[in-house]
């Protein structure tokens, strides 16, 4: 997907997409905010207590059965409860998106930027995205987001440094650390203005 998203965009072109890829990239979307930590530490911790408790159910949806009353009970055993706690962040990162949140994305548009400018990149961080309305970026010259209506996908060029410099410093602000395609990109980011 991220090298159709790539391709086409280098070619100045919009993504082929389907229905069944763009799902496919919905569910990527929303992974990418499930499992970085710089997401779910936070998320797990403000939350553990709610997702501990929903994890029963998640359990029941896997192997196909309601659990036991002896299964339930082993669940809530206080050791038990301790070690769910300290796998939260794995349970969290592991949930299937859910059917009714994907839906609601097949009703948007997805805009794909390239940089024209050749000596101009973007950079990568530990919290790749923060929002679905917000640049993503899968390559040095390529980042892709989420429009809110739904209409025709789109492909925009930035010629404009002041435009990648600013989603360079919302990746840079958001992440605990970030990479570049250069040092001197990365130096420029990490100074503070």
């Amino acid at each position: 997907m991220i090298d159709e998203f790539v391709e086409a965009a280098l070619c100045r072109r919009n993504p082929q997409l389907g229905l069944e890829d763009r799902d496919v990239w919905f569910q990527f979307l929303v992974l990418q905010q499930r499992r970085v930590p710089d997401v779910a530490r936070p998320v797990v911790e403000a939350n553990v207590d709610c997702l501990i408790e929903e994890i029963p159910a998640k359990i029941e949806n896997d192997i196909g059965r309601r659990l036991t009353s002896n299964e339930i009970a082993a669940f809530r055993k206080p050791d038990n409860q301790e070690r769910l706690r300290k796998n939260a962040v794995a349970f969290f990162a592991s949930a299937k998106p859910r059917r009714d949140f994907l839906n609601r994305l097949h009703g948007t548009s997805i805009e794909t930027a390239l940089i024209g400018n050749p000596r101009k990149s973007f950079v990568c961080g530990s919290r790749p995205i923060a929002g679905f309305h917000e640049w993503f970026c899968v390559h040095q010259k390529v980042a892709v987001k989420l429009l809110p209506l739904s209409g025709l996908d789109q492909l925009v060029i930035f010629n404009s440094s002041s435009e990648i410099r600013r989603i360079n410093h919302d990746i840079v602000n958001r992440s605990t650390f970030f990479a570049g395609p250069s040092r001197s990109l990365v130096e420029s980011l990490a100074r503070p203005r």
